[in-house]
């Protein structure tokens, strides 16, 4: 079984930060975010490393972009800059062998559009220091590839309310 305690530890912490500014009902996206279906987003322009692109989602409620949906995937990735580069909630880390999203819920990593074809996690930049998903925009192409998690890119923030919304017991007071 494969070790889930940074992923329940990040989930944990969204789930504090979350509770608190996302209704699961009537969703108004904050000033700056974006509104695709039950969810918003933030495109942070401050580049960063992945651990702090992470930290920066939390603090706003939110985690890194996790897509559930190729619809999702191709209208919220469409949205960023040309020639941007963005972290997405998607890693893989030494004991494991596909690449997988930092939130339940993620789309299928095999539908995504990597940079090479057939994918393997080897053939597009996993190593043992590249461990972490970024995705690139431009004009001719657009592919996620897996870089060292410690470069510093922009970010794609999420607030998912059907996730939220799933997750919490509206009736229960304690955490």
């Amino acid at each position: 079984m494969v070790d889930q305690g940074p992923t329940l530890f990040k989930t944990i912490i969204c789930l504090q930060y979350c509770r608190r500014v996302l209704p699961s009902s009537n969703l108004v996206c904050p000033n700056n975010w974006t509104r695709f279906r039950d969810s918003c987003y933030y495109f942070e322009t401050t580049k960063m490393r992945y651990d702090l692109a992470e930290v920066r989602c939390l603090e706003k409620g939110s985690t890194l972009f996790v897509a559930d949906s190729m619809e999702e995937w191709l209208t919220v990735l469409s949205q960023t800059p040309p020639d941007y580069w963005s972290w997405i909630g998607l890693e893989q880390q030494d004991d494991e062998k596909q690449p997988r999203w930092t939130t339940p819920g993620g789309m299928n990593v095999s539908e995504i559009e990597w940079l090479l074809s057939p994918r393997t996690s080897e053939m597009n930049g996993w190593n043992l220091i590249a461990k972490c998903v970024g995705y690139f925009r431009s004009s001719v192409i657009s592919y996620a590839f897996f870089y060292y998690c410690g470069i510093g890119f922009n970010s794609i923030c999420e607030r998912n309310a059907t996730l939220l919304a799933n997750i919490w017991d509206e009736s229960d007071r304690g955490f």
